[in-house]
């Protein structure tokens, strides 16, 4: 019969209890330290791409002739990425109406780490752009955008609470 009550009090948490649960600033806290990670680690693109230009000259694989193509279609799959992001951070954070506080954390955690690493994929196209052409002027444009996407995404504590509570 325990067990039976068990299952019943888990299937009655509710947001209001988070904080006798799951210690959400916590797990929110470690969550912003992932991303920040994650988008410190953006910076890595521009120092290859400086360090290559200054000391070894990039040696491009492509013609010049194949530029303007190549770099509109790397352009329009990192808008594809904007809009694959959105939709599967919003996949990420559909809700069941089983699920108990502990799980909607887990997913809040799971979707803000996976978005972060998502939103690198502009500054990854802009790399391989570079590293195709030798041109720079580019990967500092992709390396913005997805930065923006990055501060779009970047959890935030109030809007933990507010889906928790919905």
């Amino acid at each position: 019969m325990k067990a039976g009550k068990k299952k019943k009090k888990e299937k009655e948490q509710t947001p209001e209890t988070v904080p006798r649960q799951v210690d959400l600033r916590k797990e929110f806290r470690s969550t912003a330290r992932i991303c920040y990670i994650i988008a410190g680690s953006l910076l890595i693109y521009p120092l290859v791409v400086e360090l290559v230009k200054r000391f070894a000259g990039p040696e491009p694989l492509v013609s010049e002739g194949h530029y303007p193509q190549m770099r509109e279609i790397l352009f329009a799959m990192a808008l594809v990425a904007l809009f694959t992001i959105r939709f599967l951070h919003n996949a990420m954070l559909k809700k069941n109406p089983q699920e108990n506080v502990k799980v909607l954390v887990r997913k809040l955690r799971t979707a803000h780490i996976a978005t972060a690493v998502l939103c690198k994929i502009p500054a990854v196209l802009g790399f391989v752009l570079f590293f195709f052409h030798g041109f720079s002027r580019e990967i500092y444009a992709f390396f913005a955008f997805s930065l923006v996407m990055m501060v779009l995404y970047f959890p935030k504590f109030d809007h933990w609470v507010v889906w928790l509570r919905k």
